[in-house]
């Protein structure tokens, strides 16, 4: 499962994210769709930990059994 609460993900003066919040249950299957530079790889960056969130409640994923959280 993956849990976003509260994430805002920008650079700079550009949000891209603003007070995100989106759960994804384990086994699903998503597309993620958008235009160029509209955050789509910032968002899974950020997912997997490469990126750091402007701001964040909670960022939660399991992945091979493992939990991370994260709070800002």
């Amino acid at each position: 499962m993956i849990s976003l609460e509260n994430i805002s993900i920008g650079f700079q003066e550009k949000v891209l994210f603003d007070n995100l919040n989106w759960r994804i249950p384990r086994g699903s299957r998503i597309g993620l769709v958008g235009n160029n530079g509209t955050g789509k790889t910032t968002l899974f960056r950020t997912i997997v930990g490469l990126v750091n969130p402007i701001k964040v409640t909670l960022l939660y994923h399991e992945i091979s059994g493992l939990a991370t959280f994260l709070r800002i």
